[in-house]
């Protein structure tokens, strides 16, 4: 009988620790601990990838040791001299945000944004109004995009329009490379089945008793406040994109195991005391 019982233990701690690792890794990526080896690192080091995206080719400078590969990790959104200047940006595009950008911007300037639809609910205090939502992404989404959307190649870095810096290549010279379907977001310029970002928190908070307060906290010492972009939802108010100080698989602040993540904006109790 006591083996029977020490066996039920060790599985129900097998179960429990199965369940924990699911809740924070994601194919292998440890949440937290860096862009390294991770699905934003576009290194040809990166196991990962597999090199998918072609190779570094600031690897051919002329003042490199003969032969050295920088592989670098960085390179492929960011640079430290020859970045983007707001000179740069497409005609029409709304993008007040470079950080020493390197990547092309997508040319997409219109998207079509998610809306829940005009017969809503009676009871409109928790039914959020379409209205409210129907906003274009900000300056940091359209950097997001500027690869999900699969409208730019992934590899296509340090295109520069007017000229290019000393020893900063076009692109990687590799054949150009898009994002995997799986991971494509607004294809086309469709945002209109995706969580709505670019909008307003404070408006939607104030007519919406089902949204979670901004001072609130969202993950670890992170209010809901601190991860909005000058007071919008954005791509990275669910995702820290460098996996820095993020707990959740897939690049996200928090896990969303059991829906944590929705719901520590999303006001649903009965879904909290179910899940309990």
């Amino acid at each position: 009988m006591k083996k029977y019982i020490v066996l039920a233990v060790c599985l129900g701690l097998l179960l429990v620790s199965s369940m924990a690792m699911a809740a924070t890794n994601y194919k292998g990526i440890t949440p937290g601990k860096g862009i390294k080896g991770t699905a934003h690192d576009l290194s040809l080091g990166n196991t990962l990838l597999n090199g998918k995206y072609g190779i570094d080719d600031n690897n051919t400078y002329a003042n490199n040791p003969a032969g050295l590969n920088l592989d670098r990790i960085c390179i492929w959104c960011h640079t430290p001299h020859f970045s983007l200047k707001q000179a740069d940006i497409p005609l029409g595009a709304k993008v007040a945000y470079l950080p020493l950008w390197n990547h092309e911007l997508t040319g997409q300037l219109n998207y079509t944004p998610y809306t829940n639809g005009t017969d809503e609910p009676g009871d409109t205090s928790h039914a959020s109004k379409a209205e409210e939502l129907k906003n274009q992404p900000g300056g940091v989404s359209i950097l997001c995009l500027s690869c999900h959307d699969g409208s730019v190649a992934v590899n296509s870095y340090g295109k520069q329009p007017g000229g290019q810096g000393p020893g900063d290549p076009d692109s990687t010279g590799a054949a150009n490379v898009f994002i995997e379907a799986d991971y494509k977001i607004g294809e086309g310029g469709d945002l209109s089945n995706h969580h709505p970002i670019g909008f307003n928190y404070d408006v939607v908070e104030g007519s919406d008793n089902e949204i979670q307060k901004k001072s609130q906290l969202l993950a670890g010492t992170y209010t809901i406040a601190a991860l909005l972009v000058n007071g919008q939802m954005e791509c990275v108010t669910c995702h820290d994109v460098h996996n820095t100080k993020n707990t959740g698989e897939k690049f996200l602040w928090r896990s969303d195991y059991q829906s944590e993540l929705c719901l520590a904006c999303h006001l649903k109790a009965d879904v909290k005391k179910a899940l309990q």
